[in-house]
């Protein structure tokens, strides 16, 4: 029997509007503990790219909170996320992920 480890993550009773004003995510509450992983998978346009986004301050919360090691994060900078080692990769990395005119090793400090 393993003994449960701290909670790392946790989404209380989040929303979170898509780009057109309407809920991409609705009333998600969950927690991920150490040692979990967490993986979010589904038809694209389900809300996957809007709760990515509000876990690392890409896009606000409407309701609901975002927790990260027992500190309140909820629409806080991506600057926040990063200092907190939440990170996002993106489904188009090259489009989204990266500065064009910047080499590999200027891409990967960022």
């Amino acid at each position: 029997h393993r003994r449960r480890g701290r909670t790392i993550l946790e989404f209380r009773d989040l929303r979170v509007l898509g780009d057109r004003g309407f809920p991409a995510i609705r009333d998600l509450s969950l927690s991920v503990r150490e040692h979990e992983v967490l993986g979010i998978a589904g038809v694209a346009g389900n809300g996957q790219q809007e709760l990515c986004e509000a876990l690392v301050g890409l896009r606000t919360a409407d309701r609901g909170r975002v927790i990260v090691d027992g500190e309140d994060l909820t629409n806080a900078s991506p600057r926040t996320f990063i200092r907190k080692k939440v990170h996002y990769i993106p489904a188009d990395r090259k489009g989204t992920g990266l500065v064009a005119n910047m080499d590999v090793k200027e891409n990967s400090i960022l």
